[in-house]
């Protein structure tokens, strides 16, 4: 209980048969570093706004639709969630941020640190997918072959606006057919 306790993860109520409560994520030391910086992060570069405010080459969403092909898009994408989990692994590393100050044990340091990446990174995980559809769905030429089969193809008002609601909104969000599987993995 003490290491837990030291960890902040768990406290105990008063008098001589205190008992013991979880904390909740808002009053843990370890994870409001990883939880703000990763919110952030989601906020500013996976939902659509200009850049991180952290100047950083690694942190600049530079997307020009005109220029960008698949290929291009692709690594775009890795190159930003590269460039974050390369910031954050760095920071969770850094003594000024305080990760580990309340603990002297060496093997609970590395416990602590390695729980708050993955704080960070769990953070992540609900836009990860939605964020790559978005980064890669004007280059896909599945896409256009779908608006191409529709009546009155490209040129049609609606036509590009109903592949990209079913591509988007539609269940499953999470999973492509396999002639676009196929062109991401060519």
């Amino acid at each position: 209980m003490k290491r837990l306790i030291n960890k902040r993860l768990v406290k105990r109520g008063s008098g001589k048969q205190g008992r013991y409560f979880p904390v909740t994520k808002a009053h843990r030391g370890i994870s409001i570093t990883a939880d703000l910086l990763t919110k952030y992060f989601d906020e500013r570069i996976l939902n659509c706004e200009d850049e991180f405010i952290i100047e950083s080459p690694y942190f600049k969403k530079n997307i020009d639709y005109n220029e960008f092909e698949l290929e291009q898009a692709l690594l775009n994408f890795s190159n930003i969630i590269g460039g974050f989990i390369t910031y954050m692994l760095i920071q969770s590393m850094n003594a000024a941020n305080k990760i580990t100050d309340h603990i002297k044990d060496n093997v609970e340091k590395d416990i602590t640190v390695e729980d708050w990446v993955e704080d960070a990174i769990s953070q992540l995980r609900p836009s990860l997918l939605p964020f790559f559809k978005f980064m890669i769905f004007p280059f896909l030429q599945t896409v256009a072959g779908n608006v191409n089969k529709m009546g009155g193809g490209p040129d049609k008002p609606g036509n590009l606006a109903k592949v990209l609601m079913n591509y988007s909104f539609k269940p499953p969000l999470y999973t492509l057919d396999d002639k676009t599987i196929h062109e991401l993995v060519s």
